[in-house]
């Protein structure tokens, strides 16, 4: 914590890893064999086990819906291929064929060794510009964090950061001068988080971190530090600050979306009240500026929560 590395999914195999056990290829094959198997990993894993399965296999995103109709196209393309080899080739190869020749998803697919694949995966996970996570993981990782912590009813926040003005500095000191402060504010970002919270570039200047087993009123705090930092660093210089809207998990939030567009909701209202604020999304559907803290502000990682 603190030193600008990611301590938590920093290898492809954190993002696979639901509830403390890692899925593994092996895990996978049991899955395709046998129905009891497949029905204890469905209810273990709750609903995103299909979704990580294929991101262990391809590489890629799926909805777990898209994954779940995918998984059953590849154990029948499995089984065509046993009747034609007199063989079983195995989940891998069967899901490959079937991803490449008969629904072509995959383009250039090859087999490559795991130390390459886990390289190859660190590079595409993460956004090149701001060393944060790309938003096809955060959204596999928000659904992953939310089922557990509805399930074991913790508590659990999100921050939905904009840079204040952005178009202003790329208008007036240029692209590259733009990207230099994406690279920078994503450093203070991994910088103000703790090893157990995910952060990731949500749009073009628009990030998103989710806080796990944390309150509303602590990660107020967070994204006042963030936002402080940021206004420090270019303070006098290029006057470039962002807003921050928190929403947190209580009874009232449906699914995983609604904290997103409550932590929006509550973004806009910063930017609404004047920019360079946080923002909390208040369960009555007002929205309450959150206090701005004092100048001797502590980090908030030097308390326990």
């Amino acid at each position: 914590m603190g030193n600008g590395k990611k301590e938590t999914y920093d290898s492809f195999t954190d993002i696979v890893d639901l509830h403390g056990n890692e899925i593994t290829l092996k895990d996978i094959d049991y899955i395709s064999k046998d129905l009891k198997t497949k029905m204890q990993y469905e209810t273990e894993f709750s609903n995103n086990l299909y979704s990580n399965i294929f991101l262990y296999l391809t590489h890629k995103i799926f909805s777990e819906d898209e994954a779940k109709q995918l998984w059953v196209n590849v154990l029948n393309h499995r089984k065509n291929l046993i009747e034609a080899l007199s063989r079983d080739p195995g989940i891998v190869v069967s899901c490959l064929d079937y991803m490449t020749n008969y629904e072509p998803i995959l383009k250039d697919a090859k087999i490559i060794e795991k130390g390459k694949s886990d390289y190859i995966l660190s590079s595409t996970l993460i956004d090149n510009l701001t060393n944060l996570y790309i938003r096809n993981v955060f959204d596999v990782v928000l659904d992953k964090e939310y089922n557990l912590s509805v399930r074991k009813e913790l508590p659990m926040s999100v921050l939905m950061i904009d840079i204040d003005n952005f178009k202003n500095v790329n208008d007036i000191y240029g692209h590259s001068e733009g990207d230099q402060v994406l690279r920078q504010i994503g450093n203070i970002i991994n910088l103000s988080i703790r090893s157990m919270d995910f952060a990731a570039r949500y749009g073009g200047e628009e990030f998103i971190i989710i806080m796990p087993n944390t309150s509303m009123l602590f990660a107020c705090k967070v994204g006042e530090l963030i936002r402080k930092r940021v206004f420090d660093k270019y303070y006098g210089d290029r006057a470039v600050s962002i807003s921050v809207g928190v929403s947190e998990l209580d009874t009232t939030v449906r699914n995983c979306s609604e904290l997103i567009i409550r932590a929006d909701k509550a973004l806009y209202y910063a930017k609404k009240q004047g920019k360079n604020q946080v923002a909390r999304y208040c369960a009555d559907m007002e929205i309450q500026e959150t206090a701005v803290m004092e100048h001797d502000y502590a980090h908030p990682h030097d308390k326990t929560e």
